[in-house]
C-alpha cells in the first residue's frame, strides 16, 4: 500500500462521546435478538449461558485494547489492513483482504439476511418455503440504495440505530418486570438441557454479538489524543454492551423455560414481545427488531463493500478492474456491492445464519490473533529502533570529539 500521507489532512475531531458513541453504535444489533437462544443451546442452562456472554465480553475488550495500542502506534486511517501490513508486510494484508472478501464478508451478510428473513416471516405469518425470496428482496433493496448513494444509506443508516434502541430498551426493561419468573440464576436448580458441545462455542456465539469493535481503532487518525481516548471508549463502550446483554439474557430467560427458548431460536425475541405487549404490541417490536437488522446489513454491505473495492484497486484480487471501477452518477463501488450481495445470497441459501456467523467469526478472530502478536513484534521493533538511535547519536558524537 503506498503511503499517501492523507491522515494529515483528516481533521481530529472524535472524542469521548464520538468514539464511544462508535462502540456502542456498531456493535448493538442483531447478535442482541438473535444469539441468545443460540448461546443457551451450546452453554447447556442459563448460569453457563450468562457466564459465556461475560467471558466474550472480557475477549471483546482485550482485542480492543490491543487494537487500541495498535492505532496509537499507527495513527492512520484503515484500521488492521494498515496494522497487518505495517508489522507483517504487504503479503499478509492482501491475505486478510481477501478473507474479508471471499469469507467473512459474504458470511457476515448472509447471517443477518438469514436473521432477517427469519423474524420477516414470522411477523407475517409467511411458510419458512419463502425465506430465500424474503432474502432476495432485502438484499436487492439495500444494494439499490447502496447503489444511488453514500448519502442516502447513510440516511438509513441514522434511523435504523435509533429504532434499534427502542425494541432493545422494551425486551431488557419489560422482560425483567413482567417476566414470569421461568429463571433460576446462580442456584444448582436451574434449567438445563443436555449439550454435548464445549464451551468455547458458546463463547464464539457471544462474539457475532460483540463484533464491531475493531471498527472504531480504524479511525484512531481523526481521534484527539488517542492514547487516552480509545481505551477508555472501547473499555465503557463493552461494559455498557455487557451489562445490556446480561439484562436481555435475563429477561429472556425469566420468559421462556430453556427447551422453549431453544427451539423457537432466532424467533424467541419476537415471540416475547408478542407474549409481553400483546399482538399488535408485540409485532411493532418485532419491527423495531427487523429495522435494527436492516441497520446491519446496510451498514456492514456500506463498509466492506469498499474493502472489496479497496482490494479491486489494488490488483490483487480476480476481476479486478470489474470490482475497482466506480459508478459515474453516484460515485459508489457498484461492482463490488453487487459482488457481495450476490455471494451473501448464496452462503444464506447454503447455510444456517448461525453457521454463517461463527464461520465469520471464526475467519475474523485468526487475523484478530495476528494483531494480537503483532504488538509483541511492533513493540521490540520500536524499542530496536530507539536503540539504534541512540547508538547512531552516540558514536556521531564520540567521532565529533576526535
Amino acid at each position: 500500500m503506498s503511503e499517501h500521507n492523507l491522515e494529515n489532512n483528516l481533521r481530529k475531531d472524535l472524542g469521548l462521546v464520538s468514539a464511544l458513541s462508535l462502540v456502542v453504535g456498531m456493535v448493538l444489533g442483531a447478535g442482541a435478538f438473535m444469539k441468545p437462544p443460540a448461546v443457551l443451546e451450546v452453554a447447556g442452562d442459563y448460569n453457563f449461558a450468562l457466564l459465556a456472554w461475560i467471558i466474550g465480553g472480557v475477549f471483546s475488550i482485550c482485542g480492543g485494547l490491543t487494537l487500541c495500542e495498535l492505532g496509537v502506534m499507527f495513527p492512520k486511517t484503515g484500521g488492521m489492513l494498515v496494522y497487518l501490513e505495517k508489522i507483517y508486510g504487504a503479503k499478509v494484508s492482501h491475505l486478510y483482504g481477501w478473507m474479508i472478501t471471499v469469507l467473512f464478508a459474504p458470511s457476515l451478510v448472509g447471517a443477518l439476511v438469514g436473521y432477517f428473513s427469519s423474524v420477516f416471516c414470522l411477523l407475517f405469518g409467511i411458510n419458512d418455503a419463502y425465506r430465500m425470496a424474503v432474502s432476495a428482496g432485502v438484499l436487492g433493496l439495500i444494494a439499490c440504495i447502496n447503489s444511488i448513494g453514500v448519502k442516502q444509506a447513510g440516511y438509513l443508516q441514522t434511523i435504523a440505530t435509533f429504532c434499534k434502541l427502542v425494541p432493545i430498551l422494551l425486551l431488557a426493561i419489560f422482560g425483567l418486570w413482567k417476566g414470569n419468573g421461568q429463571v433460576a440464576l446462580f442456584s444448582a436448580s436451574g434449567q438445563g438441557i443436555e449439550t454435548y458441545a464445549p464451551f468455547a462455542v458458546a463463547i464464539l456465539a457471544t462474539l457475532f454479538a460483540y463484533d464491531g469493535w475493531a471498527q472504531v481503532a480504524s479511525v484512531a487518525g481523526e481521534i484527539r489524543n488517542p492514547s487516552k481516548v480509545l481505551p477508555k471508549a472501547i473499555i465503557l463502550g463493552i461494559i455498557f454492551l455487557v451489562i445490556v446483554y446480561a439484562c436481555i439474557n435475563i429477561a429472556l430467560f425469566k420468559i421462556f423455560p430453556v427447551q422453549e427458548m431453544v427451539t423457537l431460536g432466532h424467533d424467541a425475541s419476537a415471540v416475547a414481545s408478542q407474549r409481553m405487549f400483546g399482538h399488535l404490541g408485540g409485532n411493532l417490536v418485532a419491527v423495531g427488531i427487523m429495522v435494527s437488522i436492516l441497520g446491519g446489513i446496510n451498514g456492514y454491505i456500506m463498509t466492506l463493500s469498499r474493502t472489496i473495492f479497496s482490494m479491486g484497486e489494488r490488483g490483487t484480487i480476480i476481476g479486478a478492474k470489474f470490482l475497482s471501477t466506480i459508478d459515474d452518477d453516484s460515485r459508489s463501488p457498484v461492482n463490488a456491492i453487487i459482488i457481495l450481495v450476490v455471494f451473501s445470497f448464496l452462503y444464506s441459501t447454503l447455510l444456517d445464519a448461525d453457521r454463517l456467523s461463527e464461520i465469520s467469526m471464526f475467519s475474523i478472530w485468526v487475523f484478530y490473533l495476528l494483531t494480537f502478536i503483532g504488538v509483541i513484534i511492533a513493540r521490540k521493533n520500536l524499542l530496536i529502533s530507539q536503540d539504534l538511535i541512540k547508538s547512531l547519536v552516540t558514536q556521531l558524537f564520540l567521532l565529533s570529539l576526535f
